[in-house]
Order: structure tokens, then C-alpha cells, then sequence
């Protein structure tokens, strides 16, 4: 038990699959810092913030991997299930007032349903449902009760299955969502996988951006019923700038809990906002520098830096008099630069250029305080 013909694929009890790549996360291997978990809530929260300025919902929901939320059906090789990063990140994110959706808690009280396929990666019609309706709930539709669209089918399985037997697969009998197609995509796709997809419907006057990964692709032909623009995007890192050209009522960020960490080593590409009005003209100033880069990119001046010794998640810039929220995220050149030393990276995107003799100034959450440091070079 717990070997299959194909290295992918990890034969359960009962007939379950499970996908090898979530096996890091099930056994601890994988588990991310309190430090890592504060950086991702941070990522998030600047985010929420962005848009929330911008008059628009955000919404963050990080789907379970599988044997998290069936870890009874794991071989007994791997023993007990450890305690994984996305219920760690559900008591972290609990003290934030970002729209965070808990699907570890939502799916533990189905009593007398399965939520995801046996013999899949991914969830089934009834766990899709139940994750879109507390997306609605978030928005205000809380009057739509989408589970008569659920039926039983008996059905040939996806992934998991098909690397078994690819020629053939696998049949099971599994929730399924059935809905008459109503809405139009725009331009030509050629799979639910593709990098964008964008749809138009007679739904209700929302229009919805939603960063996903394949776990959506049950969740586009009901959210694209339903709403009457949507934009897909599987791009990582997140791209923001879709927002200068179209208005948005609402943000959703979906992502597997096995790539959480993605979230963490990608910068999204959000142009940053002036803080209106900041209250750090008397921080103390601190006997520490940061090093500084300033580059142009995709149309964007990049501010990115490292701040030797000091670990903060929550860094400020401060550019031409205005002062803006950096992610607390290294760029890929950096990491390489900086892997082996401690300290804290940080990254930014302006919509303009900024002068060659403007003084850059950080400030950083350290002890409980906000301090300034004096930029190194650039």
C-alpha cells in the first residue's frame, strides 16, 4: 500500500490517490516559519489593502490539499498527518480583516458528503460549490443556493487516474456541477488551463478578477453564468495592471496549499499607492543601512532591496515625499545575491519614473517600532 506503477501518484487506502508533490506538506517536510507565515499574510494584506483604496473586494482563499482534509485514507507508511501550512495560515489570517476564506473549517462539517474525487487531485462538484458560495457570501449574493446544480454522474477521472493508466483512466461515480451555458468567452480558448481566459454573460453587473490555478476550472462556467465579466489569470506572479484598463467589483486569489510558498518568492506586479497620511515623521532613526536598486521594468520603475541583519515583514519606502507599502519579498536576482545571508529583502513597483538625485529612505517594524534606515546604494 502506498506504491503505484507511477512515481506521481501515491495509492491509498479504499481506493484513494493522492499526488506526491502534496506529500512535503502532509509530512511536515514542508512547513513554512512563523516568520514565512507572517511575510505571506503580510503579501496579502498589502493586497487587500491596494484594492480596498481602490474601492474594490478582495478575497483570498487557499484550497487544502487533499490528504489534508482526508489524511485517513494515506498510506500508514507516512504516518500521522503533521500539522500543515494552510492551517497554520487559518489562525494567522484570523486576526486580519482581510476576506479570508477557511476551507479547512467549511469542509470539516460535511458529515454525509466526500468534497473531493478519490481518484483526483482536485475537489468534486460538491466541494467547488460549497467553496463558491462562501466566495458569494463575501460579495453580498447570499440568496443563491447553487447545490441543485450538483448531480452524480459516473464519470472518467482526471489526473491522478490517468497517470495510472494513461491509455484508459479511470471511471468513478462523482458529484458533478451541471449548468446550461449561458455566458460567451471573448476570444478563442483552447482548454480551461489557458493563461487568461475572459468571459461576458446576461448575470448579475459584477465584474470579477480572479488570479487561479486549476483547482478554478470547475468554478469558471457557474462564476461566468453568474457574473457579467470575468477575467481568469493564471499568471504568476500576480499582474495588477489589468486593473488601469478595466474596473473591477472584486479580486479573488484562489491557490493550493502546495504552492503556497509561491506566494512568498513572486512579487505581484501592483503599481504601490502613496499611505495617506503616515504617521512616522518622528521614528527613530536607526544605525543600520539598505541596499537599494532602482531598475525600469515593464513599463514600471522597480524599487527592490535588502536590509542586512534586520528580519521585518513590514517595510515602508520613501520616494519623491510619499511614502509606500513594499512587499516583503526579495527579487530573483537578489536571492541569489543574498540567499546565505540574514536579513530582509523588499520589492515595489511606481507608475513613474523617479529622479536620479531623489533620496530614498526606508522605515521598518522593528520592536514593536517603526524606525528609519538610510539607503546604501542605488
Amino acid at each position: 500500500l502506498g506504491h503505484s506503477v507511477n512515481d506521481q501518484v501515491v495509492a491509498g487506502k479504499s481506493g484513494w490517490l493522492y499526488f506526491d508533490k502534496t506529500l512535503p506538506d502532509y509530512t511536515g517536510e514542508n512547513i513554512m516559519s512563523e516568520y514565512e507565515i507572517e511575510k505571506l499574510v503580510r503579501i496579502i494584506q498589502i493586497q487587500s489593502d491596494w484594492l480596498k483604496q481602490k474601492g474594490i473586494k478582495f478575497v483570498f482563499m487557499p484550497v487544502p490539499n487533499k490528504n489534508t482534509i482526508y489524511p485517513e485514507y494515506m498510506p500508514r507508511r507516512y504516518g500521522e498527518k503533521a500539522v500543515t501550512n494552510i492551517e497554520l495560515l487559518n489562525k494567522a489570517f484570523a486576526d486580519t480583516d482581510i476576506n479570508y476564506i477557511n476551507l479547512v473549517d467549511l469542509y470539516s462539517r460535511v458529515e454525509d458528503d466526500i468534497v473531493y474525487q478519490k481518484k483526483d487531485t482536485h475537489w468534486n462538484g460538491t466541494g467547488a460549490i460549497i467553496a463558491l458560495e462562501e466566495i458569494l457570501d463575501v460579495m453580498g449574493v447570499s440568496d443563491l443556493s447553487l447545490s441543485s446544480y450538483i448531480v452524480e454522474r459516473k464519470i472518467r477521472t482526471g489526473d491522478l487516474g490517468n497517470m495510472l493508466l494513461p491509455s484508459a483512466g479511470m471511471t468513478d461515480t462523482q458529484p458533478v456541477i451541471e449548468m446550461e451555458k449561458k455566458y460567451q468567452t471573448i476570444g478563442k480558448i483552447r482548454t480551461l488551463e489557458d493563461l487568461t481566459i475572459e468571459t461576458k454573460s446576461d448575470g448579475m453587473d459584477r465584474d470579477v478578477l480572479m488570479f487561479r490555478d486549476s483547482f478554478a476550472n470547475t468554478l469558471i462556467p457557474v462564476m461566468s453564468n453568474l457574473f457579467e465579466f470575468c477575467y481568469y489569470s493564471r499568471s504568476v506572479p500576480y499582474d495588477y495592471r489589468i486593473l488601469e484598463s478595466r474596473d473591477f467589483d472584486v479580486v479573488i486569489s484562489e491557490i493550493v496549499e502546495r504552492n503556497l510558498t509561491d506566494l512568498i518568492h513572486n512579487v505581484p506586479i501592483m503599481p504601490a499607492q502613496p499611505l495617506k497620511d503616515p504617521d512616522f515623521k518622528n521614528s527613530e532613526a536607526i544605525d543600520q543601512k539598505m541596499i537599494i536598486q532602482i531598475e525600469q521594468e515593464q513599463g514600471l520603475t522597480k524599487i527592490s532591496g535588502f536590509i542586512p541583519g534586520l528580519l521585518s515583514n513590514e517595510i515602508y519606502i520613501e520616494a519623491d515625499q510619499k511614502i509606500y507599502a513594499a512587499f516583503p519579498v526579495l527579487t530573483e536576482q537578489m536571492q541569489e545575491r543574498y540567499y546565505d545571508e540574514n536579513g530582509s529583502g523588499f520589492t515595489l513597483f511606481l507608475n513613474h519614473p523617479i529622479s536620479n538625485d531623489t533620496v530614498i529612505k526606508g522605515f521598518i517594524r522593528y520592536q514593536d517600532n517603526i524606525v528609519s534606515i538610510q539607503s546604501l546604494s542605488y
